[in-house]
This record gives C-alpha cells, sequence and structure tokens, in this order.
C-alpha cells in the first residue's frame, strides 16, 4: 500500500478532509503545512569545530534518480564525522512513530589552512 501525506496514512481515511488520519485519529495534515516525501539533512556530528553547509536540507532532484548535493565549509583542520539523515514524510524522528528514517556518517579529515572544503 502507498502511503503519502495526504492519504491518512497506512490506517486509512483522513486526508486533508477528514476520517481516520493514521493511529491518532484526526484527518491527515488538516491545518499543517505537506512535508517533502522523501528530506536529506546535513549536520556535524563530531569534529574539531564549526561546519556550515550550503544548504543543510538540500533539494532531491527525483527526476534525475534522486541526486543532491551541497558544499560544507571547515572552519579548523581536523577530522569530522558528519551525519547525513534521510527521511520520509513521517518527519524528524519519524515523528515520534520510530519509522522511517535512516542515517550515513561520512568521515572527513580536512588539512591545513584555516578553511577546508
Amino acid at each position: 500500500m502507498a502511503w503519502n501525506n495526504n492519504s491518512g496514512g497506512p490506517w486509512g481515511g483522513g486526508g486533508n478532509s477528514g476520517g481516520g488520519g493514521g493511529p491518532w485519529g484526526g484527518g491527515g495534515n488538516r491545518g499543517r503545512e505537506r512535508r517533502p516525501d522523501l528530506q536529506l539533512t546535513w549536520t556535524l556530528h563530531r569534529g574539531p569545530a564549526d561546519v556550515t553547509f550550503a544548504k543543510d536540507k538540500p533539494d532531491i532532484d527525483k527526476a534525475d534518480g534522486g541526486k543532491t548535493s551541497t558544499t560544507a565549509t571547515f572552519t579548523a583542520p581536523g577530522d569530522y564525522i558528519l551525519r547525513a539523515q534521510a527521511n520520509d514524510t513521517s518527519g524528524d524522528g519519524g515523528g515520534g512513530f520510530q519509522c522511517c528514517w535512516t542515517n550515513a556518517h561520512v568521515k572527513v579529515t580536512v588539512k591545513g589552512g584555516e578553511t577546508g572544503r
């Protein structure tokens, strides 16, 4: 069964117009902003200094096989671990429902200079 933010979830009913709307009742996303069906978020997991991302939630080009990109700027040399978290419509941390996201940790070593990319 396919599920999107307007279907009321796998428990049927709902959508934007009322009815079922998932395990907690209600009607889909009535009154709430529609979430993207896929979202990727980049954050610093560990590292000796700050990291900034050109886009911490970059657009995902589903027409081009789901490609996405961003640029990370590091403020100091060192070993960093960046975290990429991919979410579906359930939102960050599954919206309390423990579904459906995955994490990737990317190790980056920045050498020399004040700023590395």
